[in-house]
């Protein structure tokens, strides 16, 4: 890195946002060196935004100033080929091998970390969690001691870290970050720790508030604030991104699967009854209850005490005696049935005590007898949502919610997508379908098979969908994964001869293999895949690296138009310019995944500029069933903080962005409506300009109650102490509620006046004791209840009067509440760049708290217990007086917080608005640390 003023790499024509993440970048690090800190830089730059070129970049400057060795960790093949390539386009030499030889070195984690094979993806176990993400880890990495690390490394991972140890300089670029913390954790920080002073830099498509609580607690240990974010609104405007829609397409699950949906009771019910069959298991679950809790407690030998056996365990000890009080079991001697208890068990109940049973009796067992019984069990849980693993009885993915996720008609909804896209786009089309897996086949659990097909939800599902379908087998679909490439064998064979007229050499290796007919993956036309025969020196030149890229250069070709793939191998990181759109079939919620799921269609295309992209979600909904909107309801949130236009005009922020004309209320939508939605869902698809026009106009407007995490954004990221206030609220300070006053006198002078008076006075005190009880309630209401938006929004107006940012008073703001549920806040008779400081003040004031430097905060009370409020606490608050427990913390705009004066000037603002402490609290204090870290 530069150690002077910002320097820019040499070789391409660089974007404004790539610039500004160089300056950025060497600042952060030249700040760092100064300050005597590690050299750990965050950067967060949309998917296709040309990360891979600023990461390249700065291993060039890097070079050029201080011949340092650069290494790039990746998290799959895939994207290291990419990296290797983008290199030559600089004129830098790059390699994949492990010698660091090369002016850069690309390595996938894998090859450095003690997990899979690089080249494979790894099989999901079914036994744990048949839905698996084939991209995380089979078990958690925490907290590994440095003494540890070499375990965890692979075999040659221990030497490679120790000849990085040896270099010096070293810059170490990790790309796809986020990835890399929630898959390798603390290994991966650990790891980099072993190299000392080297220079990191972390590459990220996804913002920091989409990294999860313990990912953002990592990031914000090792990294620190964020070095450089760059906006996808922004590049999108500016043309560095292509404008894009979000679009969901509706549909019902098939027949088989709506019959076999109802029949949940009736699988419980067979559960039930296999667990009390005579003979299941050499103790029978009824057996093991009586003995573990009965017996223990009557026994004229050892008696055990009922209240030890449920201190040891309570949860299992209250579904034991909810059982107990529907007569499944004896009552133990000494127990009580408490309110709790009286009434019947819950599924949840039943799992507790199954759990005990297998743990403690079955599974430590080595009769055959009980193997059978955890081997029948490990296939008939997951019928009624639970699973066995390695850690006992758990809740899986409940079955309603897989079928539905899986169902066969979102193949065909895939179909529908594809050919209204073919008649808008035509020979343009490039679309990539995504899913979970390649094959789904060993994922199924047997008490859905037969109803769900062996490979639904699955690639090849899909695959042999758009084959048999003739309009859409003409446009040669193409089934790539990191173990298979497979199509029709006349697509196979045209992909061979294009492989071979880039490379003789590896064409000469290819040949077209047919798909058996009996086996899992056939398809109802004749299916084929691409495979290679090993060279004389045995090696294998068709790995997933090599046949991703020719793929690639397929599609762009338009020899293809349709890829189908699975997250793990093309759903980051990887790189196609030529993709209009991608069909979304995964299933992760997280907004991580939806920004790089998507991200794969929002690179320009320089052989077209005008390119918008269109992405669809095909959504099953079983009306009518209790689970039957959990797919509509992924949807929704895998969209939380996704930017994309609004039917109306303009941008939206989440689900919102997909209605109309109603406002949006979360709600799935009604069968019946189906149709409609799908043909306005078309219409808005083939109106490219209007898509084009609705980036061009207007900021987004889906605020208040939808999370808006793009950093440039004037949404409002709402914090969990804030309240929104109800239409027509005026902005005024938080007042705690004002104690009755009542004055009693008697005045009578005869008898008869003053057994008057005494009556009245009677029921005034009566009349008091209510209005002090009310009063009370209101006390401990207020003490509860965080700062409203309005409170906040005074505060944050009048810290900006006082410090001269503007000249407008607090009184003067104002809250718009629109008809859909969002929320602006202006001020009147503010100029444009006034209200611009206001929003964005009001944004970070509200929002998380990572980069702030100094925090403000308002005491609370924490909530009741389940038998209320102690009478202590009722009569000081009767009193107006409450002892605080709790506190909510806020950041302090940077705007108004770059000094410790001005922040104690805000802090004042702040308690006269929102009833709060009138101090700031400075982020590099140990309070404030503290602060960051708990609510990481």
């Amino acid at each position: 890195m530069s150690s002077g003023s910002e320097a820019r790499p040499a070789g391409l024509t660089w974007r404004q946002h790539q610039r500004a993440a160089f300056a950025a970048v060497q600042a952060d690090q030249r700040r760092k060196r100064i300050d005597g800190v590690p050299l750990r830089s965050w950067v967060v730059m949309p998917p296709g935004s040309g990360k891979t070129y600023v990461g390249l970049g700065l291993a060039q400057l890097a070079r050029e100033a201080t011949g340092a060795t650069v290494v790039v960790l990746v998290p799959t093949t895939a994207v290291q080929g990419q990296w290797i390539a983008a290199a030559a386009d600089l004129g830098l030499e790059a390699s994949a091998h492990r010698s660091v030889a090369a002016a850069v070195t690309v390595l996938t984690f894998q090859a450095v970390a003690h997990l899979v094979p690089p080249t494979e993806e790894p099989d999901p176990d079914p036994a744990v969690d048949p839905e698996g993400d084939p991209l995380e880890l089979p078990e958690e990495i925490d907290g590994i001691a440095d003494a540890e690390i070499g375990a965890r490394l692979h075999e040659n991972g221990s030497d490679l870290v120790a000849r990085l140890t040896e270099l010096s300089p070293l810059l170490v670029i990790l790309d796809e970050a986020h990835h890399l913390l929630e898959a390798w954790g603390s290994l991966l920080v650990e790891t980099l720790a072993h190299l000392g002073n080297a220079s990191v830099v972390a590459l990220t498509g996804t913002p920091r508030g989409g990294v999860g609580g313990e990912q953002r607690l990592a990031l914000t240990t090792y990294f620190g604030s964020t070095a450089y974010q760059a906006s996808t609104v922004d590049l999108v405007r500016k043309g560095d991104l292509a404008p894009y829609a979000e679009l969901a397409w509706f549909t019902e699950p098939t027949a088989a699967e709506v019959t076999w949906m109802g029949e949940a009771p009736l699988r419980l019910a067979e559960l039930l009854a296999l667990l009390e069959a005579p003979g299941f298991g050499t103790t029978s679950l009824r057996e093991w209850l009586r003995k573990r809790f009965v017996t223990p407690t009557r026994s004229w030998r050892r008696r055990v005490s009922w209240s030890s056996l449920a201190a040891a365990d309570p949860a299992v000890a209250d579904a034991l005696l909810r059982h107990a009080h529907a007569r499944e079991v004896e009552l133990p001697g000494g127990a009580r049935l408490r309110r709790e208890h009286r009434r019947p068990p819950t599924i949840e109940d039943r799992m507790l005590l199954v759990d005990d049973w297998l743990r403690r009796c079955i599974a430590p067992s080595d009769d055959p007898r009980d193997a059978e019984v955890l081997a029948v069990l490990r296939r008939t849980l997951p019928a009624v949502g639970w699973v066995w693993t390695r850690h006992g009885v758990r809740r899986g993915r409940e079955m309603a919610d897989r079928v539905l996720a899986r169902s066969e008609a979102k193949s065909v909804a895939c179909v529908e997508i594809l050919h209204h896209t073919l008649g808008v786009l035509g020979p343009r089309m490039r679309m990539l379908v995504l899913t979970d897996h390649e094959s789904a086949s060993s994922t199924v659990p047997m008490t859905v098979r037969g109803v769900v097909d062996g490979k639904a939800g699955s690639a090849w599902a899909v695959l042999d969908e758009l084959t048999h379908d003739h309009a859409t087998d003409l446009l040669h679909p193409v089934l790539v994964t990191g173990r298979t490439v497979a199509g029709t064998p006349a697509a196979m064979a045209d992909l061979a001869a294009f492989v071979a007229e880039r490379d003789p050499d590896l064409g000469a290796t290819l040949r077209v293999v047919p798909v058996p007919l009996a086996s899992a993956e056939a398809g109802r036309v004749p299916l084929a895949r691409l495979v290679a025969e090993r060279r004389p020196d045995g090696s294998l030149p068709w790995q997933a690296h090599r046949w991703i890229g020719e793929v690639t250069a397929f599609l762009t070709a338009g020899r293809t138009q349709v890829l189908v793939g699975t997250r793990s191998v093309l759903g980051e990181g990887w790189d196609a310019r030529c993709v209009t759109g991608v069909v979304d079939l995964t299933t992760p919620t997280t907004h991580q995944s939806a920004v790089q799921v998507r991200g794969r269609s929002l690179r320009t295309d320089p052989t077209w500029p005008e390119k918008v992209a269109v992405n669809w979600t095909p959504v099953c909904v079983a009306e009518g069933h209790p689970s039957g909107a959990q797919d509509w309801e992924r949807l929704v949130a895998k969209l939380e903080g996704y930017v994309a236009p609004h039917p109306a005009g303009g941008l939206d922020v989440g689900a919102g962005s997909l209605w109309w004309p109603q406002p949006f209320d979360g709600a799935a939508p009604p069968a019946s409506r189906f149709a409609e939605l799908n043909a306005v869902a078309m219409r808005r698809a083939a109106d490219l300009e209007g898509i084009r026009d609705a980036w061009a106009t207007g900021e987004p407007t889906g605020v208040g109650r939808r999370r808006a995490s793009e950093g440039a954004l004037r949404g409002f990221v709402t914090h969990r102490t804030v309240e929104l206030p109800p239409p027509g609220t005026v902005v005024e300070p938080r007042r705690p509620p004002e104690r009755p006053s009542i004055h009693l006198s008697m005045r009578g002078e005869s008898v008869s006046g003053v057994v008057s008076e005494a009556v009245e006075t009677l029921r005034a005190v009566a009349l008091r004791r209510v209005d002090l009880r009310l009063y009370g309630e209101d006390v401990l209401d207020h003490a509860r209840r965080g700062p409203g938006l309005q409170h906040v929004a005074g505060a944050v107006a009048d810290g900006l009067l006082e410090l001269g940012l503007t000249h407008v008073p607090a009184d003067d703001a104002e809250l718009a509440i629109g008809a859909d549920g969002s929320y602006h806040a202006v001020l009147r008779g503010a100029g444009p760049w006034e209200q611009d400081v206001f929003s964005a003040a009001l944004a970070e004031a509200i929002g998380p708290l990572e980069d702030a430097r100094f925090l403000v905060s308002v005491p609370l009370l924490s909530p009741p217990s389940e038998r209320g409020d102690p009478r202590s606490v009722r009569r000081a608050a009767r009193r107006g007086e409450v002892t605080h427990d709790d506190e909510a913390w806020f950041a302090v705009p940077s705007v108004i917080g770059d000094d410790a004066d001005r922040a104690a000037t805000y802090a004042a603002c702040w308690a006269r608005w929102t009833g709060g402490r009138d101090v700031a609290v400075a982020t590099t204090t140990p309070e404030g640390a503290g602060v960051l870290a708990a609510h990481a």
